[in-house]
């Protein structure tokens, strides 16, 4: 409180220290004047809290902005997901270490983190979300301007430049175009929570550490991936048994389903006679880069702010899935779709299991959830083809094999 304030405060106390006991009979005038030394006691506190300076580590700005109440509501549920983020994936800190702006309005955006160097022409926003370990928020009208332009009513952008920094945008007033897979994914509420955390995932994992991926989409062709009546059957199956490896409650039953999953994918490679083995290099590379952005929107966000999103892992594809009448559905679900959530709901195994060091061996190169599931699990060849066959005797695999047949009909 500033000194002012107290001195006010201690000659009005004194005064009414004296017409207390002068006029006070009774306990009734007792209260009265509690009462209203509470309320300027307060007048006060309130006085300073809207002279708050917020110490930016490089400035310090007197009256700084405030958030409006959607942006405080969004910022709310981000910094719920945030605060749990360790128990999801130790090390994934870009909300706090990395430039991120968010365009809130056609004309208004909240600028996080931003670089010392751009801090002198922000203007900091009052913290008040004091839930959370204390985040700097700024506005500033020459980036703000730039990325509302750059983005042009697209809902995301990861890979931003400004001035040589990368920064991550996010739009959250962007209209989404409602196909059965966005009203899917946005039935609770929660779809620009969860969309900014799974492409803030890519801006953690493909910009700044892009020396860790190659790129599958580079050796992707439409119908080079090997289907065939040995492949597509395993395809069907690992894709239904990855659904269910999201419902599982002891850990036995965690690790046979990591033991399916890694039995199917070894045989489903070992098949493989793509020219670019793209089994390995599209689906097992996709499943780390898709299914780990997928792993981090789901997971995070179904602990903490959305205990529905896991009602259906495939958001959606499953029910089309099962109503497919043409090639171009068969390469829609299993080429594209499929390796977000087999690769989500791995990694979620990883996790759960404590698969030693697994975010760490996630930042080798050369490794996907396979060989991170194969190394944690260890697993001979007869292990693995025990595992297999059991997998298929729990999923009926004679259904499998027939529906892969009308599927391989329609090329």
């Amino acid at each position: 409180m500033a000194s002012g304030n107290i001195f006010i405060l201690v000659i009005f106390i004194n005064f009414h220290i004296n017409l207390f006991n002068d006029s006070c009979k009774n306990i009734c005038h007792m209260k009265k004047y509690l009462i209203l030394l509470l309320f300027t006691f307060l007048a006060c506190t309130t006085e300073k809290i809207e002279q708050h300076i917020i110490d930016s580590g490089e400035n310090s700005i007197e009256n700084p902005e405030r958030l409006t109440p959607e942006e405080f509501e969004y910022m709310t549920y981000l910094l719920t997901v945030e605060s749990e983020m360790s128990t999801f994936w130790n090390g994934f800190n870009s909300i706090r270490d990395e430039p991120i702006f968010i365009q809130t309005g056609d004309d208004e955006g909240i600028f996080i983190n931003p670089p010392n160097s751009m801090r002198d022409n922000s203007r900091a926003i009052l913290n008040e979300l004091t839930d959370f370990e204390t985040l700097y928020l700024y506005r500033n009208d020459e980036i703000k301007t730039f990325i509302i332009e750059e983005l042009n009513g697209s809902l995301y952008d990861f890979q931003l430049e400004y001035e040589g920094i990368p920064i991550y945008a996010y739009n959250i007033t962007e209209l989404i175009d409602f196909n059965f897979y966005h009203l899917y994914k946005n039935r609770d509420g929660f779809y620009n929570v969860s969309v900014f955390l799974h492409e803030l995932f890519h801006f953690y994992s493909l910009v700044l550490n892009e020396e860790l991926f190659v790129d599958e989409d580079s050796i992707y062709v439409s119908n080079e991936f090997p289907y065939n009546e040995d492949t597509l059957p395993l395809i069907l199956l690992l894709y239904d048994v990855m659904i269910d490896a999201y419902h599982l409650d002891t850990t036995i039953q965690k690790t046979n389903y990591l033991k399916y999953y890694v039995s199917i994918q070894h045989k489903l490679n070992s098949l493989d006679t793509s020219e670019n083995n793209l089994v390995r290099n599209y689906l097992f590379v996709r499943e780390k880069t898709e299914g780990a952005a997928r792993y981090i929107e789901v997971f995070s966000t179904l602990y903490t702010i959305n205990n529905n999103t896991i009602e259906d892992p495939t958001h959606g594809f499953k029910e089309y899935s099962e109503n497919i009448t043409d090639w171009w559905g068969v390469l829609d679900v299993y080429d594209f779709r499929m390796p977000y959530h087999t690769g989500a709901g791995a990694i979620n195994l990883l996790n759960e299991l404590d698969c030693p060091n697994w975010e760490e061996k996630f930042l080798i190169p050369e490794n996907t959830p396979f060989d991170i599931a194969y190394d944690c699990l260890n697993m001979n060849d007869s292990q693995l083809d025990i595992f297999l066959e059991e997998v298929k005797s729990l999923y009926d695999w004679d259904a499998l094999v027939e529906r892969s047949e009308f599927l391989l009909s329609l090329q």
